[in-house]
C-alpha cells in the first residue's frame, strides 16, 4: 500500500472522550461487550468518507454527549511506503528543485543523483503524515487544522500547513515560506522544517476536505508563490487522489440485502455492493467480461465449503438469478433458498474480489451465520491478503482474534462512565481481557497449535526454534517440569482441547519415565489421547538442538540473553570453541548415564549423581572405571538383595565402558556436540561470561 493508516487519535466524537488506536496493522480487530463502542471508530471513518467530497453537515450526534463547546478533533497518521517516497523524489519537478537546494547543502555531497535519493528514504525523511481535523461549530464540519510530515528515524517533524482559529473557526493558514526555505543551507533542515510561515486567508468550503486539499496544494505547486514547495505539493496530490478520489473508504456493513433477481442495466459500470444487494448482477457482469471468472470464484469459495458448492448466475427475464449447486445433488437451487452463511462468506470474498489493492475496509461482525470453523477460515483469509489491503473487524468473535501481534493489533473496547476506553492488547493481557468477556477458554483458539513442553527454558528455546522455522503460531505451555506431566495430562483441558479439535502435542525429553508416562494417567480415555499426542526426542535435552557453535550464535541472536550480540562476534566464537574443548575434553556425566541406560536395572538419577560426585577428582579412566564398578556393585546388592543373581560381570561393566568412551571420542572428533555435551550447560556457561562482560 502506497499509504497505510498507523495511528488514530480521537477526542470528543461519538462515545470517545480521549481515544487511540496506535500501531494499526494490515489487519485490526476491536472486540468488546455490547454497547462498548466498537462501532464508533466505524462511524468516524464513515464520516470522513462521507465528507470527503461532498458538503455533508456533521449532526450534533456525532459530538460527544452532543456537546458542541467542546474541542472535537481527529488526528490521522498515515506511514507512506519507501517504493511511493522513491517515485515522489524521482518526478522531475521534485527532482529538478532538490536539485538546487543539494548544490548549497553542506550535510551531505552536493549533488541530485540516486545516492541522494537513498541517502533521503534510509534517514526516514518523508516517511509518515498527520492530518488533524477539527470540528467547526459554526459550519457544524470539519476542517484541516494542521498537515505535519514526519520523519521517524531522525524523529523530526515538518509542519507543512498550520491553521489559525478564532471563536471555534478557522480564520487563517500558515504554509512554509519560499524565501525562508531558500536560505537553508542544510538539507536536512531542508527536509525538516519546523514552521510554517508564510499566511493566508481561510478560504472554507464548508465539510468538503477534498476542496481544501485542493487549495493548498494550489498554493504549494505555483512555482511564482511564495510557498513554491514541489515536492510537498506532489504529495498531498498524491494523497488527494487515493484517499479522497479513488474512493479509499470501504465498509461491510452487519445487515446484509441480499435480492436473487436484478434487472440487467448498466453491467458495464457495476461494482459489488457492500451490503450484497446486486450480487447477482455483479456475478453476471464478471461472468460476461471474463468466462472462467466464475470457476476461479467457485475454487476460492471451496476453500472454505471443500467441494461442496458451485455457484451460477443466469439470465432469466432480463434478471440476473443465482443460483448454488451441492455435491450430490442435481438441482441448482436459488439463492434465497440456501443457508445465509454461504451467502454471507461469498459476498466477502466477491467485495474483496473488486478491491483488492490499496483500501481500507471495515467489517462489521463478520461472524453472522457463520460457524466457528468457517470463522477462523475467513480470519486467515484475510491476515493473507492484508498485505495489499488494510483491514478493521468490529466483532463479538474471538474466532476472529489472532495471536500474531506482529501482523495484527487487537483492540479492546471498554465502556466506562459513559466513556469508550481503546486498550492495545498485547501477548501478556489478552487472557485477562478474555476472562472479562467470559471467554477464558477462547485463548486456545487464537493459535495454530498447542505444545505442552517440560520446564521454562524449553519454552524459550522453542519459542526461538518455531519462530525461525515456522510460519505458524503456537501456544507454548510449560508444566513446571516433568513431575507435573501425570497432573497436566489428566486435567480437563485435554478433554476441551480434543473436543473442540484443536492440535496439541507433549514435547518431552528423552528422560527415564518420559516415555511411558502416560501409563500413569487414571482415565483410560485421556491415557490414549495423551499417548497418541506425545512426542519422545531423540535427546536427552531439548536445549542440544542448539549445541553446535554457529546454532548457539543464531540462539544468541534470537533471544533476550544478552544485547547488541552482535559487535562482540569474535570474542563470543571464541567463548563457545573454549567451552566446548573444556566439557568435551571427557564428558564422565555421559558416560556414566549412558551406562545406566544399557544395564537393567538401571540405577536412580539420584544415585548416580552421588557415583559421580564421590570419583569426580579421578582423571585415569581406566582406575575411574574400576571404582564406578565397586560402587554400582553396592548399589546394585542393596537394591537386588533377594535375587540369586546380584552380581554385576566386572568384565563386561568396564567394556561397556569403554565402547561409550570410543564412541565418546568419535563423536567429538566429529563435532556432534549434540549428542554428547550438555546444553544447560553450555549455556549455564556462556550466559555466565557474557553478563560478566
Amino acid at each position: 500500500m502506497k499509504f497505510k493508516l498507523i495511528e488514530i487519535k480521537i477526542n470528543n466524537f461519538f462515545g470517545f472522550k480521549e481515544a487511540k488506536f496506535l500501531d494499526l496493522k494490515n489487519y485490526n480487530v476491536l472486540i468488546g461487550k455490547n454497547n462498548a463502542g466498537k462501532s464508533n471508530l466505524f462511524r468516524i471513518l464513515k464520516l470522513l468518507k462521507n465528507i470527503s467530497t461532498n458538503d455533508v453537515e456533521i449532526e450534533k450526534e456525532a459530538l460527544y454527549d452532543r456537546d458542541e463547546s467542546l474541542v472535537a478533533k481527529i488526528n490521522l497518521t498515515f506511514y507512506l511506503s519507501e517504493r511511493f517516497r522513491n517515485d515522489l523524489l524521482n518526478k522531475k519537478n521534485v527532482s529538478k528543485h532538490l536539485e538546487l537546494v543539494t548544490k548549497r547543502s553542506n550535510d551531505y555531497p552536493n549533488s541530485w543523483n540516486k545516492d541522494t535519493i537513498e541517502w533521503i528514504i534510509e534517514k526516514g525523511y518523508f516517511s509518515k503524515i498527520k492530518f488533524s481535523l477539527e470540528y467547526s461549530k459554526k459550519n457544524s464540519s470539519l476542517f484541516i487544522k494542521k498537515i505535519t510530515v514526519l520523519n521517524h528515524k531522525t524523529n523530526t517533524k515538518s509542519v507543512l500547513m498550520d491553521c489559525k482559529i478564532e471563536d471555534s473557526n478557522p480564520r487563517f493558514f500558515y504554509l512554509i515560506g519560499k524565501k525562508f526555505l531558500e536560505e537553508l543551507t542544510n538539507l536536512s533542515e531542508y527536509l525538516s522544517v519546523k514552521r510554517s510561515s508564510k499566511k493566508f486567508k481561510y478560504s472554507y468550503h464548508g465539510s468538503n476536505l477534498l476542496a481544501n486539499f485542493g487549495i493548498i496544494i494550489d498554493r504549494l505547486e505555483n512555482d511564482n508563490s511564495d510557498t513554491y514547495h514541489p515536492l510537498l505539493a506532489e504529495l498531498l496530490k498524491d494523497f488527494k487522489e487515493f484517499i479522497f478520489e479513488r474512493n479509499f473508504i470501504h465498509y461491510i456493513p452487519d445487515i446484509r440485502q441480499y435480492n436473487i433477481k436484478k434487472e440487467i442495466v448498466d453491467l458495464d459500470r457495476i461494482k459489488p455492493t457492500p451490503n450484497g444487494s446486486n450480487l447477482s448482477r455483479f456475478h453476471l457482469m464478471k461472468k460476461t467480461n471474463d468466462t472462467e471468472w466464475l470457476e476461479r470464484f467457485n475454487l476460492e469459495l471451496q476453500e472454505f465449503f471443500p467441494k461442496n458448492v458451485e455457484f451460477s448466475v443466469r439470465v432469466e427475464n432480463n434478471q440476473a438469478i443465482t443460483y448454488l449447486k451441492e455435491k450430490g445433488l442435481s438441482s441448482f437451487f436459488k439463492l434465497n433458498n440456501i443457508g445465509r452463511g454461504i451467502i454471507n462468506i461469498a459476498l466477502i470474498l466477491t467485495y474483496l474480489s473488486y478491491y483488492k489493492d490499496g483500501y481500507l475496509i471495515m467489517i462489521e461482525e463478520p461472524e453472522s451465520f457463520i460457524f466457528p470453523g468457517l470463522q477462523k477460515k475467513l480470519r486467515d483469509k484475510l491476515i493473507k491478503i492484508s498485505t495489499n489491503n488494510q483491514f478493521f473487524i468490529s466483532t463479538h468473535s474471538p474466532n476472529y482474534l489472532k495471536r500474531d501481534f506482529e501482523n495484527s493489533s487487537v483492540y479492546y473496547i471498554k465502556k466506562d462512565n459513559a466513556i469508550s476506553k481503546v486498550k492495545l492488547l498485547s501477548q501478556k493481557d489478552t487472557i485477562t481481557i478474555f476472562k472479562d468477556l467470559d471467554l477464558s477458554f477462547y485463548d486456545y483458539i487464537l493459535y495454530d497449535g498447542i505444545m505442552f513442553v517440560e520446564g521454562p527454558k524449553d519454552e524459550e528455546v522453542f519459542n526461538i526454534f518455531i519462530k525461525q522455522l515456522f510460519d505458524k503460531n503456537f501456544k507454548i505451555i510449560s508444566i513446571g517440569g516433568k513431575n507435573n506431566l501425570i497432573h497436566y495430562a489428566s486435567t480437563k483441558i485435554i478433554q476441551f482441547l480434543d473436543n473442540s479439535s484443536f492440535r496439541y502435542i507433549f514435547i518431552l525429553d528423552k528422560d527415564r519415565g518420559n516415555d511411558d508416562f502416560y501409563k500413569r494417567i487414571n482415565n483410560q480415555d485421556l491415557r490414549v489421547l495423551v499417548k497418541k499426542r506425545s512426542i519422545l526426542l531423540n535427546l536427552y535435552e531439548i536445549e542440544n538442538f542448539f549445541i553446535q557453535p554457529i546454532l548457539i550464535l543464531d540462539y544468541l541472536y534470537t533471544s533476550s540473553i544478552i544485547s547488541d550480540v552482535k559487535s562482540h562476534n569474535e570474542w563470543i566464537i571464541e567463548l563457545i570453541n573454549n567451552t566446548f574443548e573444556t566439557l568435551g575434553e571427557i564428558n564422565k556425566e555421559y558416560i556414566l548415564k549412558r551406562l545406566n541406560d544399557k544395564i537393567y536395572p538401571s540405577l536412580r538419577r539420584v544415585d548416580i549423581n552421588d557415583i559421580l560426585t564421590k570419583f569426580q577428582k579421578i582423571d585415569n579412566l581406566n582406575l575411574l572405571f574400576k571404582e564406578w564398578y565397586n560402587e554400582f556393585s553396592i548399589k546394585y546388592n542393596e537394591k537386588l538383595e533377594w535375587f540369586e543373581n546380584s552380581i554385576l560381570d566386572k568384565e563386561k561393566f568396564i567394556t561397556k565402558l569403554k565402547n561409550i568412551q570410543n564412541d565418546y571420542e568419535t563423536q567429538f572428533q566429529n563435532q556432534n556436540y549434540n549428542k554428547i555435551i550438555s546444553g544447560k550447560k553450555v549455556f549455564k556457561i556462556i550466559r555466565s561470561e557474557i553478563v560478566k562482560k
